[in-house]
């Protein structure tokens, strides 16, 4: 049987050139120099050597910089999904705007007896109710309701914004850029 006190006995009287490179096998290997040993110390330090000032506030940094890229293509991609919602919403209401237009043209149309009885007084009307029925949803006018849409975003943007938040916001601006000056020299 294999005794805990002879093991540990065997391994204090062992060579300090002498290791054993793992606690459950038995055979033992000599390092090739004392080097290797000095090599595996300076390795350790290498480690502890990493995480100096420089190093840190370059991390700090870095990830600084991450969490406001972040937070950039998250609110660009918020942006972009409301504006979309908003345009798609804006030509909904103008379909069924036009939905209803075309019903009651339809229905003025019929009452007015427009196609079987020519009355002169209502020739205009009968044509513009014609040309009404006619139209389709691809005669909404979209770039028109995507840049009333973009000029209603920023003007409700602009209103929000007072001077205060300005201030702050262009404070905290300058305070990152100087501290990414001194990062950077």
């Amino acid at each position: 049987m294999y005794d805990r006190f002879e093991r540990d006995n065997f391994h204090s009287k062992l060579p300090k050139t002498w290791k054993i490179p793992n606690k459950t096998s038995t055979s033992l290997v000599k390092y090739e120099k004392l080097s290797d040993v000095s090599n595996i110390i300076q390795k350790k330090r290498r480690w502890l050597d990493y995480f100096t000032m420089d190093k840190i506030t370059t991390l700090t940094f870095f990830l600084l910089r991450m969490f406001f890229i972040g937070i950039s293509v998250y609110i660009s991609l918020q942006i972009f999904f409301t504006i979309r919602n908003d345009i798609r919403i804006r030509v909904d209401e103008e379909f069924s705007k036009l939905s209803y237009l075309i019903e009651e043209s339809k229905y003025k149309f019929l009452i007015n007896k427009c196609g079987i009885v020519d009355i002169p007084g209502m020739r205009r009307d009968c044509m513009e109710w014609k040309k009404n029925m006619k139209k389709t949803r691809s005669d909404i006018q979209v770039m028109g309701l995507v840049m009333d849409c973009f000029g209603h975003i920023i003007d409700r943007f602009l209103e929000q914004i007072s001077w205060k938040f300005f201030i702050t916001i262009s404070c905290i601006l300058l305070i990152y850029i100087l501290f990414y000056r001194r990062a950077c020299n």
